[in-house]
């Protein structure tokens, strides 16, 4: 009924409800296994990535994702490890390219949770000045290289090149 109960109070309905006491380890793991009957397991949900991205790139065919993985440094190990995704829905990427302007905004997200790191997103102006978004990555950290790679996925889709009139605006200070 909530997700959000502490421990303490779920040992409390337990004694008052059925007369049984329960260790606060027990009630942290019953909790712990709740939230993943609620949310769902996160480990199970990247390993669908790849149906996610297949689904995408069957409805849209010029759908654009990109998947950047890495290998553990033990060479016994075969699991490739997930280190970032960019997504450019086609749809979005055709209509901003016949009618957005030539402006692009670009922002990046933390996330929280078992699995951190950040969400970088790229917005454009549509002829109503809307804002009409364009892209999205999941990426480890908020640095240089995933920006470098983002904005370079973002290059490639939307055909920019060193003389483009586009203009980006950031938060970033200074």
């Amino acid at each position: 009924m909530n997700p959000e109960i502490p421990v303490k109070a779920i040992q409390e309905q337990m004694q008052k409800k059925f007369h049984v006491a329960v260790s606060k380890t027990k009630a942290f793991r019953e909790k712990a296994m709740a939230q993943v009957h609620l949310k769902g397991d996160v480990t199970v949900q990247y390993s669908l990535l790849t149906d996610y991205v297949s689904e995408l790139q069957r409805c849209n065919l010029v759908t654009t994702v990109k998947i950047d993985v890495y290998r553990e440094e033990d060479p016994e190990k075969t699991t490739r490890m997930f280190r970032r995704i960019y997504v450019c829905l086609g749809a979005l990427k055709r209509d901003f390219k016949e009618g957005g302007r030539e402006l692009l905004g670009l922002d990046g997200a933390f996330m929280r949770g078992q699995y951190p790191g950040q969400m970088l997103t790229t917005v454009g102006v549509d002829a109503n000045n809307g804002i009409y978004p364009i892209a999205y990555g999941i990426v480890e950290s908020e640095n240089q290289y995933s920006w470098t790679w983002f904005l370079t996925c973002l290059a490639d889709d939307l055909d920019l090149f060193s003389n483009s009139n586009y203009t980006f605006i950031t938060d970033r200070q200074k």
